[in-house]
């Protein structure tokens, strides 16, 4: 028996679906990073770039190395949990780290009626 979404799942996809909407993903597919998720939900701050698109980087020792392991793990799981429903599709920098998904059909309905 499954359970419902997380909030974590819920704000995932309505910051995808909104990404989306904006046209976000259009040249890459990648509708949301695990770094804006950071920002948007965790209220990290960005403190410059990488050189690869949707790598934010983060001083960790501002935020607080096990706050940033802990929000990195839940978005992680977040991230393959919403996979494993069908609703996202994940992916990641073969070099770089960075992650991001991009909304399957169910996910964009699913994130209308959210």
């Amino acid at each position: 028996m499954g359970r419902g979404l997380s909030d974590l799942q819920k704000t995932i996809l309505k910051l995808a679906a909104a990404n989306a909407a904006r046209g976000v993903g259009v040249d890459n597919g990648v509708h949301l990073y695990a770094s804006e998720v950071m920002i948007a939900v965790y209220d990290f701050k960005v403190t410059g770039w990488r050189d690869t698109v949707g790598s934010h980087k983060f001083d960790v020792s501002v935020i607080g190395e096990g706050k940033y392991q802990a929000a990195a793990a839940a978005i992680s799981r977040a991230f393959a949990r919403l996979e494993a429903r069908g609703r996202v599709m994940r992916y990641s920098g073969a070099v770089s780290h960075w992650s991001g998904i991009a909304l399957t059909d169910l996910g964009q309905s699913t994130a209308r009626l959210l």
